[in-house]
């Protein structure tokens, strides 16, 4: 399973990585002067020099979040504030969250959870937006890890819901290119492709969600129906088109033989022998 979805998005890198990059200049943002400052601190802190000592780094941290509060509060207030500051807040946020998702602290954790869902709560209602849409996956994406550190039971809800927001916002042939916001502000980081971007996400979010699936399959029916809809275009394309049969039978057997646990699981053994007798065909 998990060797198909690396393939599957391996290849659409590889075909990304022939197309010409958007030339997001050409596409402005209007954040004020207050938010574009949180914006542009929140991109220092999250590439700061990795000898600044924790304790000045944590200061800044604090200042930070401090300002960014401030402008949370003032979002809630007028309910009309320009969405493209929202935006630049809610990127604020996530790089925040960043910099304690990671840790094993508590408290760190609990500053994560709380930036990320306050990244997600500015951009309620309007993650489908170009301008939202990778950072509204990266935030579910970290939530989902912050959530198994607690041990919560709702471990699959964050990843269920990146992996409609990736397959809703790109079922479309020409769907728009993401807005990397840091392109925009005129922060170089190490990818800056969009699509690429977006890509590598879902890959994150699949990779996480068959991590689940392996430990209990029963209740993952929307993962189980998206990775269906994969081999179905994938299996399509193969017998019809011009692909050749090469390692990608082999990771498609694998993984419907890894699709019949939810079957199985479920009591629906003619479905399970179904998939297994595709597979080793």
């Amino acid at each position: 399973m998990f060797a198909y979805f690396k393939q599957v998005i391996e290849e659409k890198l590889a075909s990304l990585q022939l197309e010409t990059v958007p030339a997001e200049s050409a596409t402005s943002m209007n954040i004020s002067k207050k938010f574009l400052g949180v914006l542009q601190l929140s991109f220092e802190v999250k590439y700061m020099d990795k000898d600044t000592k924790l304790a000045k780094k944590r200061n800044k941290i604090k200042a930070l979040q401090e300002r960014m509060n401030v402008l949370y509060h003032n979002v809630n207030v007028l309910k009309d504030q320009n969405f493209d500051d929202r935006v630049a807040l809610a990127t604020a946020y996530y790089n925040i969250g960043l910099e304690y998702v990671t840790s094993t602290d508590i408290d760190d954790l609990e500053t994560a959870l709380d930036c990320l869902s306050s990244c997600l709560e500015l951009l309620k209602g309007k993650m489908f937006d170009r301008k939202a849409i990778l950072t509204s996956i990266g935030a579910l994406n970290e939530l989902h890890s912050i959530s198994e550190k607690f041990e919560k039971k709702k471990d699959n809800e964050f990843l269920n819901t990146a992996m409609l927001l990736y397959h809703t916002y790109t079922n479309k042939d020409n769907y728009p290119d993401p807005i990397h916001v840091a392109n925009l502000v005129g922060i170089k980081e190490k990818e800056s492709n969009p699509k690429i971007i977006l890509n590598s996400l879902h890959h994150t979010t699949l990779q996480d969600l068959g991590r689940q699936y392996l430990i209990r399959s029963q209740d993952k029916r929307e993962f189980v129906i998206y990775t269906h809809s994969l081999l179905n275009n994938q299996m399509v394309e193969m017998i019809y088109g011009k692909t050749k049969y090469d390692d990608k039978c082999l990771y498609i057997a694998l993984t419907l033989f890894d699709l019949s646990r939810y079957f199985l699981a479920n009591d629906l053994f003619t479905e399970a022998k179904s998939r297994i007798a595709i597979g080793d065909y």
